[in-house]
């Protein structure tokens, strides 16, 4: 599976931390927050890395 093609996850925990993800259908990197007991493969720490690994 293109971990860039993956939609975000969303699961309710506690904890959020800020993440970036890869919309392909757009071409961009967005910030959203992730729940810390929640991340697949399209979640990057910076939008930096995002746009390395996808744009």
């Amino acid at each position: 599976t293109d971990v860039c093609s993956l939609k975000r996850e969303s699961v309710k925990c506690q904890t959020l931390l800020p993440n970036w993800y890869f919309d392909k259908a757009t071409g961009t990197c967005y910030s959203f927050n992730i729940q810390k007991c929640s991340r697949n493969v399209n979640s990057f720490g910076t939008k930096k890395i995002c746009e390395k690994r996808c744009a």
